[in-house]
């Protein structure tokens, strides 16, 4: 076997293991709810996020490009008098950008706020992820988790109400 597929196969478990913990912390409707609602905005955040820098980090990547095909004095300082002062400019006055940026924030702490929300007042336990914040598990698992969540909801079979 080899070591990619070894450890390919360590990180599912992995995964498979913490998915098990984070059911368990994660049992009443409202929890789920709060999280089904959260978990994306957060995502969604975060795609906020990556489009308020992209025109930025294009423009930087075009001027950079252009100051040190030929290094000189006269293009590092063309960088830096010229180049980031506008493309700073060019950043904060471009209305997507700082729409962007308003709805990034705006996403991500509302998102969060659902998350702490839940498990305050549902579950009456605190999140998973607070037992270690640096672990990239806590975040894969709450977006395969509430993936699961949606794929359950949509594929239940309607029940017809008796009558």
């Amino acid at each position: 076997m080899s070591k990619i597929t070894d450890l390919f196969k360590r990180a599912l478990r992995a995964q498979q293991e913490y998915l098990a913990k984070y059911r368990t912390g994660h049992t009443t409707l409202g929890c789920r709810i709060s999280h089904m609602i959260g978990v994306p905005m957060i995502m969604a955040s975060i795609l906020a996020f990556v489009l308020y820098l992209t025109p930025a980090l294009t423009v930087t990547a075009i001027i950079t490009k252009y100051a040190f095909t030929q290094p000189s004095l006269q293009n590092a300082l063309f960088l830096f008098r010229v180049a980031l002062p506008n493309i700073l400019s060019d950043v904060l006055t471009m209305p997507t950008a700082i729409t962007n940026l308003i709805a990034g924030i705006a996403l991500f702490a509302i998102g969060w706020l659902l998350q702490f929300a839940g498990h305050m007042f549902f579950e009456k336990n605190s999140p998973l992820f607070l037992t270690n914040p640096l672990n990239p598990l806590s975040y894969t698992t709450a977006v395969i988790f509430i993936a699961q969540e949606f794929g359950q909801l949509i594929t239940r079979p309607f029940r017809r109400s008796r009558k």
